[in-house]
């Protein structure tokens, strides 16, 4: 809601339907544009099931009818972000909005990770303690807000280098009432591990992914498979997170950021009380990656100037060959149609070949930017390098 997700980089309405080639078993509320007819007719014939009942909105008032018809009859709410406290009682949720708020706060993070795995930090609150910090940020250096709205994607944080990157991060904190100045740690390894906080508070994970991002932080997807390399100790730091958190009240999905630095030090640098991006990317290749000869799998966001039904066609042959899966879409008119895929293949060369395939296709895939010399090494690479056929 808009209380509680000003540092999120897609739309609210995008967001809530990030679940919907997932969510099998419950109910989801979404907004209208991320459930269309053509949405969910795709992902079904990816090989996906859709949710039990799919209940869209195109207001903020229906969005709460539909909470308050559902918490009526019994059914327990899971929010992807907190809830501004107050709307329903806290039996009505798996987590209480307070807890939940406060363990994605990024203030919280100390209390949550062991001494030896928070980055060297500080806490900096209040509008002129801020800018003046941030007019003598010594560089390079990593500045996230701290404040109680909901992040996601990156969009809270700004990863200053040069200069100039100084004012552009008090522009994008001016009114902000709390940031975190992080030490900038070069990272050999930048993984998502997710893990699942059960019922009876025990911790399971889930899967780990390499993720992709900008050089300004903002999240552009993920990669998994048997050639990511999950640091010594990773699995064993999420775990710990997760049972802390577990104490506390928290139930459900969670993803933490670690930082593994040359030295072979790790950091937790983001803590995600929620599915995470990539949370469909681990789900879709444990469920279909292995059934259908797929070790392999890449989370595209792409975006496309086309109609949506137009692009769903175009790729329908892809979607029965079983390699490429929609795990949400979300289209309202006003702007590009924008798709969440998983691209499935038999090696990392295979993934590069098939997300050229589907740029051949008139999708636009959020990448970090290449050079002229990072293009020619990719098509010399995809040219000769083992003859994968896409």
């Amino acid at each position: 809601m808009e209380e509680v997700s000003r540092w999120t980089p897609f739309s609210d309405e995008g967001v809530s339907g990030a679940l919907l080639g997932v969510a099998a078993g419950l109910d989801l509320i979404c907004h209208q544009a991320a459930c269309l007819p053509v949405t969910k007719s795709a992902i079904s014939d990816c090989g996906l099931k859709l949710p039990d009942s799919v209940l869209p909105y195109t207001t903020r008032g229906e969005y709460l009818d539909h909470m308050a018809a559902c918490i009526s009859t019994g059914k327990t709410a899971v929010t992807t972000f907190p809830t501004p406290d107050g709307l329903f009682d806290d039996s009505a949720y798996l987590v209480a909005p307070r807890i939940q708020c406060w363990l994605n706060q990024r203030g919280s993070l100390p209390a949550l990770v062991p001494a030896e795995n928070v980055p060297p930090r500080r806490l900096v609150e209040g509008a002129g303690l801020i800018d003046s910090a941030l007019k003598s940020l010594r560089l390079p250096a990593v500045v996230k807000a701290a404040d109680s709205a909901g992040t996601s994607g990156g969009a809270g944080v700004a990863i200053a280098r040069a200069a100039r990157h100084r004012k552009r991060a008090r522009h994008r904190f001016a009114d902000c009432s709390a940031i975190i100045i992080e030490d900038f740690i070069p990272a050999r390894t930048n993984i998502c591990v997710q893990v699942a906080v059960l019922p009876d508070a025990s911790v399971q994970l889930i899967g780990a992914s390499a993720q992709i991002c900008s050089p300004g932080g903002l999240y552009l997807g993920s990669v998994a498979g048997p050639d990511i390399r999950q640091p010594s100790g990773s699995s064993a730091l999420a775990l710990t997170i997760a049972a802390r958190a577990a104490a506390l009240g928290f139930r459900g999905i969670a993803g933490f950021d670690i930082l593994e630095n040359a030295d072979g030090q790790l950091f937790a640098i983001d803590l995600n009380f929620r599915p995470n991006g990539s949370t469909p990317l681990l789900l879709v290749l444990a469920g279909c990656g292995g059934a259908r000869g797929f070790a392999h799998a890449r989370f595209v966001l792409c975006t496309s100037a086309d109609r949506l039904d137009q692009v769903l066609s175009r790729l329908g042959a892809d979607f029965s060959a079983g390699w490429l899966v929609l795990t949400g879409a979300f289209d309202d008119k006003s702007a590009p149609a924008r798709l969440r895929l998983v691209v499935l293949g038999e090696s990392p060369q295979q993934l590069t070949l098939r997300l050229r395939q589907l740029e051949r296709k008139g999708l636009c895939i959020l990448a970090p930017r290449r050079t002229p010399l990072v293009k020619v090494r990719d098509w010399v690479t995809a040219l000769y390098r083992d003859r994968v056929t896409p």
